[in-house]
């Protein structure tokens, strides 16, 4: 149950930062801007990208729900 936890957790925590950096005006600097300003292609940097946010999310998550859950017992 504990994984489950740890999984959702991770998974969550990718959407929000997903929707942090899609929704500000960050530019991507994995992709190269289009002909108009501001829009960018998705090509296979962006899944490479996104592949390491979550695992970096992952691993966050589960750093955490292990520290939470020695500092419970």
């Amino acid at each position: 149950m504990r994984t489950l936890v740890q999984v959702v957790a991770g998974l969550a925590l990718c959407a929000i930062l997903t929707g942090v950096l899609l929704y500000s005006n960050l530019p991507i600097f994995w992709e190269h801007e289009g002909p108009q300003p501001h829009v960018y292609s998705i090509t296979w940097h962006s899944w490479l990208m996104l592949a390491a946010l979550v695992a970096l999310t992952q691993v966050a998550s589960f750093t955490l729900v292990k520290k939470l859950s020695r500092t419970r017992d």
